[in-house]
């Protein structure tokens, strides 16, 4: 058996477990009392199919089946999200992450070994047709083939490669975990082009969840190294928040906003050594104290310069430092 399909093959007993874990929820003699289980607050629940997180409904602190029930997803419509209050759920997915390999590591793996494959190659063939090299070289048919033979051999290593590490990091095109504005919430929202100017807002500002600092929007993103500028799939967790906000005559509306900033880093590290404030909302999000990740902190502060655009009408309002 291949790497990647014994990998797919982890991924998806670790998939049907967690489901199998997820339609018990309020049904075992814990629900009538404290499980030791569960974290004494409340934490959100996780689509296993397109990672979005969402808020707990209300109801008793117990959240029993028949106050939060399997409800599908609001995002992809895929029902059994996982409470991560759950930690037995949450140690089984950060063993489930941890078969997965990082887009960023994959294609720097893949193109170091597909130039490996080139020398590596060339090398064998010509330890393995040395001999009859020098009376190759007073044929031009036989040195040709002896060519073609060493490009045929590193195409065929490098797509080996490339098979053995593609699979499982094409597939997901969005982070493990996510809060972001998929769509604007304002019907009739109009097209705009890019507009600069200073951030303006006369509503009350949001509080950056790790540092208290205050803002109209802000992101919190965590990851496995320190690669801020890597794409989407290969974060563990993506959140953003805004309030509402004008550019000059733009008006964004709270929650529309997709920021496009530059990191800012927060902290690196084992979470457990964090502080209460970061650990909990780390935790919150399905992320163990034991995670050794790159924490980043990016706010947007009322009267920073920025730029704003949409491509259409159901996009969210992207917003640029």
């Amino acid at each position: 058996m291949s790497r990647s399909s014994g990998a797919g093959s982890r991924r998806r007993e670790y998939l049907t477990a967690l489901r199998r874990e997820t339609a018990k929820i309020g049904r075992g003699p814990e629900s009538s009392g404290r499980n030791p289980d569960l974290v004494e607050y409340d934490c959100l629940f996780l689509c296993m199919s397109c990672g979005h997180l969402s808020e707990p409904r209300v109801g008793d602190p117990m959240r029993s089946e028949a106050q939060v029930g399997p409800r599908p997803c609001g995002m992809c419509g895929a029902s059994g999200l996982v409470d991560l209050r759950q930690t037995p759920m949450v140690h089984s997915l950060s063993a489930l992450e941890s078969t997965d390999i990082n887009p960023s590591r994959a294609r720097w793996v893949g193109k170091t070994f597909g130039v490996l494959g080139v020398v590596g190659a060339i090398a064998g063939m010509i330890a393995l047709f040395g001999p009859a090299l020098l009376d190759a070289l007073d044929r031009l048919e036989a040195g040709f083939m002896l060519v073609s033979l060493g490009v045929v051999a590193s195409v065929l290593f490098a797509r080996a490669v490339s098979s053995l590490l593609g699979p499982s990091t094409r597939r997901r095109t969005l982070p493990r975990r996510w809060r972001m504005p998929r769509r604007a919430r304002l019907p009739g929202a109009t097209t705009h082009g890019r507009v600069r100017g200073q951030v303006e807002t006369a509503s009350e500002l949001l509080r950056a969840p790790l540092s208290g600092r205050p803002c109209v929007a802000y992101e919190v993103a965590v990851r496995d190294d320190a690669d801020a500028s890597a794409s989407s799939p290969s974060w563990r967790l993506l959140e953003q928040d805004s309030v509402g906000f004008r550019v000059n005559e733009v008006e964004v509306a709270p929650g529309e906003a997709l920021l496009k900033l530059r990191r800012e880093p927060f902290s690196n590290g084992v979470i457990g050594s964090e502080n209460e404030t970061t650990r909990r909302f780390m935790r919150t999000r399905g992320l163990l104290a034991s995670e050794d990740v790159f924490v980043y902190e990016t706010i947007l502060a009322p009267g920073a310069p920025c730029t704003v655009s949409r491509r259409d009408v159901d996009a969210p309002v992207l917003v640029r430092g």
